[in-house]
């Protein structure tokens, strides 16, 4: 599948990591935390696992087929938006799971697939299929 070798850092470097993203979230903040407390495993775990992640998109109603996102996409946004583990086996929990910062990751690339394209961005498309 082409996913497996797409890169994680195209997206955070040509669409996460500008000034005005991290306004959006900071400005968001309180409620983010307040979303990744409640669907964490438990009030001392500091991680998410992805089953959560996939019960916050499916009690959000985000995956099914009024927002064409997959259950298989789902994953894919949360394997991505993982920082890398140098040795899973000592760090197994960090390796399985997302912290805070993925978490707002997991939610940027969600949102870029919900998100339609701008009119710039469809007249371009246009002009490059000749239509």
């Amino acid at each position: 599948a082409p996913e497996a070798s797409k890169d994680p850092n195209t997206f955070r470097q040509d669409r996460l990591y500008f000034e005005e993203v991290a306004d959006v979230l900071e400005e968001h903040e309180p409620l983010l935390h307040m979303m990744f407390d409640y669907h964490k495993a438990s009030d001392r775990a500091r991680l998410m696992g992805l089953n959560h992640f996939l019960a916050l998109l499916d009690f959000c109603k985000i995956i099914g087929s009024s927002t064409c996102i997959s259950k298989r996409e789902a994953k894919l946004i949360f394997g991505w938006s993982q920082m890398t583990v140098l040795d899973e086996t000592k760090k197994r929990d960090r390796y399985v799971s997302i912290a805070f910062v993925d978490f707002c990751e997991c939610l940027a690339r969600t949102a870029e697939l919900l998100s339609p394209p701008t009119e710039e961005e469809l007249d371009t498309f246009f002009v490059n299929f000749g239509m």
